[in-house]
């Protein structure tokens, strides 16, 4: 489990929309709905997403007692994507298309022939391909409504991002400098006292890059 090693590399959202419900379980029966539900022997190329457990990405025995650990709500998102390697993919297709045209005596095969062969390649081995896995787990802070990614590619997060939005009917908002220093239920409070103090112009335009003198 990453959240329990040393450094991390983490992007921070907000989130947007209704605040989270009162009780952790009904985010961790959220968790449940939503949870892994591929299979390594798919037939199909495709891409599967669903919530796990941050100890193992096979399980997905969500529980309260598990998953939150007051304030934070923990798990992970475990995407698995099934595909013939495109180089290997090819050379079947060709190997095949060969073979059929020894066979039929035919130096060009009809349109849609190659196709048809795709997927009858496919059919006949993607059961037998393991997917590529990936996880990224994910800590949300249910006090100051802030979610932690603990991924910094730009396709782990853009999946974390929809697939929170359709668990939890939430949108994320990455958080610059300012947004972690000012995160918290009081954010307002806090920005007011800096501008009293003088700490903070949100207003002001940016200072010109001209030189003041002559040359």
């Amino acid at each position: 489990m990453s959240l329990a090693k040393g450094s991390l590399t983490v992007r921070r959202y907000r989130c947007q929309g209704a605040p989270p419900p009162d009780s952790a379980a009904r985010l961790v029966e959220l968790l449940v709905r939503d949870a892994f539900r591929g299979r390594l022997d798919d037939a199909r190329k495709t891409e599967t997403s669903g919530w796990v457990t941050v100890e193992n990405l096979l399980d997905t025995g969500f529980s309260t007692d598990r998953a939150y650990h007051a304030p934070y709500l923990v798990f992970a998102l475990r995407t698995d994507r099934k595909a013939i390697p495109p180089a290997l993919l090819k050379a079947l297709i060709d190997q095949r298309e060969r073979a059929t045209g020894d066979e039929t005596g035919l130096e060009r095969l009809p349109p849609g022939a190659r196709e048809e062969i795709r997927e009858e390649i496919e059919e006949e081995y993607l059961p037998r391909i393991l997917p590529t896995v990936s996880v990224v787990e994910v800590c949300w802070n249910l006090q100051r409504d802030v979610v932690s990614v603990l991924s910094a590619t730009e396709k782990a997060n853009g999946r974390i991002r929809k697939q929170f939005s359709a668990s939890f009917s939430r949108a994320l908002v990455p958080m610059d400098p300012l947004d972690r220093t000012l995160a918290g239920p009081d954010r307002a409070a806090r920005i007011e006292r800096l501008h009293v103090l003088g700490g903070l112009d949100l207003t002001a335009p940016a200072p010109s890059m001209a030189s003041d003198g002559g040359e």
